[in-house]
């Protein structure tokens, strides 16, 4: 794991996401509640669970393929874009989950689960169309996975401020 520090590729992936986060702000959701002081806080999470009928799933394949991405990226669009609308932000940012194994070869034949946390920072207009907001998501997927390097990594790098709060995302999309 050490020497990948120090190869070009990580170099490349560190100019990019400091680039990137350069001038980044996390996104926040708002709160329904006044939010308690940091040392009474019991940092639980919430999970909102739920499914579609199968006649609405079959209606959101179709736009997908109607449009060349992955039911997966459709979806992370829509709540890319109902994030925005909670939020009022239009530099969102969200956490995805990925196998963390596409750029660590040395993984490929060990048994185990690793996963990383892929940071997506999508800029949304307050005009935009799905359409253009799906294109959009999948720029910033391609880029994002293209200089992927460990959440861990990219919390050192970056070194966000952590008070109270999960660094650089509050906001994860699980597929």
């Amino acid at each position: 794991q050490q020497k990948e520090l120090t190869t070009p590729d990580f170099a490349l992936s560190v100019e990019h996401w400091k680039t990137a986060l350069a001038d980044y702000s996390k996104t926040t959701l708002p709160y329904d509640f006044t939010e308690p002081a940091v040392s009474q806080r019991t940092y639980l999470g919430d999970v909102k669970s739920f499914s579609f009928d199968k006649s609405i799933t079959n209606h959101l394949r179709e736009l997908a393929k109607s449009h060349g991405v992955s039911l997966y990226a459709l979806m992370l669009t829509l709540f890319t874009v109902l994030v925005y609308r909670y939020t009022g932000q239009t530099d969102v940012a969200i956490g995805t989950a990925t196998s963390g194994r596409d750029k660590r070869p040395n993984l490929e034949n060990i048994i185990g689960f690793f996963v990383n946390v892929l940071l997506l920072r999508i800029n949304l207009q307050d005009n935009e169309t799905i359409i253009s907001a799906i294109q959009n998501l999948m720029e910033v997927l391609k880029q994002s996975t293209e200089y992927e390097i460990a959440y861990e990594e990219l919390i050192k790098i970056i070194n966000p401020s952590r008070f109270g709060r999960m660094p650089l995302v509050n906001i994860v999309f699980v597929w």
